[in-house]
């Protein structure tokens, strides 16, 4: 969580969140600020599935001093991610993230956000002789990694609003898994976890083992073409005790 002002409002707390496209806003917080919704509507994509949702504008968006003057954002109730465990007021998604260079210290639990790099002379988050690891940027803001488990080569999605990573069951099944001997898929969609490793993105180890679940929720990566391919959700449990670099500018990620 972070924090982030809205205008002269806040902080309120936000989920920074790669794996979301649109920033989303509690409607108490839309009601408090007073903020007109629009007529138009947002396709959104998430654990709840897929859904239409009221628009709203967000003027001067702001998170440790990087700041968009303005974000057409949703207005959409998140209780289906907290479940009354803890307090969100929203997410920030790629559509403000991209604007920025990130580094995220999960050690020190730093967030910090920089002029987006256009050139790797001026680039903040790329550390002098580190490997990076090429990404592509999807037009919905998602990022995808080069990933592999094992010799087992695979599609990456990087979610910073998840604390877990989980495979799909094609990933499972590359990995030699029966996935009907690990418990029918729960409501949600997840199977048991499994343990597998080491886990790669591009050259760089995250991970010697690590407990995968395994779901497909294709209404969730069908959007994103990402269905029917094997593939790793990426989330910060992969980066633990690390930093985490993303330049938006150079399509790079660093694993220091």
């Amino acid at each position: 969580m972070v924090p982030v002002t809205i205008g002269d409002s806040g902080p309120f707390l936000f989920s920074l969140d790669t794996g979301a496209g649109k920033t989303t806003v509690q409607p108490r917080v839309v009601k408090s600020l007073k903020l007109e919704l629009s007529k138009e509507t947002e396709t959104v994509v998430g654990q709840h599935g897929q859904s239409e949702q009221a628009t709203v504008i967000l003027h001067d968006l702001s998170m440790g001093g990087a700041t968009k003057d303005e974000i057409v954002g949703v207005s959409m109730d998140l209780d289906h991610i907290t479940q009354d465990r803890f307090e969100m007021d929203g997410i920030l998604g790629a559509d403000y993230l991209q604007d920025f260079d990130i580094r995220i210290d999960f050690q020190k639990m730093e967030v910090t956000l920089f002029d987006r790099a256009e050139s790797a002379k001026n680039c903040d988050v790329c550390p002098d002789g580190a490997t990076a690891i090429s990404f592509e940027l999807r037009g919905t803001g998602h990022i995808i990694v080069p990933a592999s488990i094992g010799e087992t080569a695979m599609t990456g999605v990087l979610d910073t609003g998840s604390g877990h990573s989980g495979i799909n069951s094609l990933a499972a099944e590359a990995l030699g898994i029966d996935v009907s001997m690990i418990g029918k898929p729960a409501a949600s969609g997840h199977h048991a976890a499994i343990l597998a490793g080491p886990i790669n993105a591009g050259e760089i180890k995250l991970q010697d083992r690590l407990q995968l679940g395994v779901m497909d929720r294709k209404d969730i990566f069908k959007p994103l073409g990402l269905d029917t391919i094997p593939r790793i959700l990426m989330g910060t449990n992969l980066f633990e005790g690390r930093t985490l670099s993303i330049s938006y500018g150079l399509n790079l990620l660093f694993v220091e």
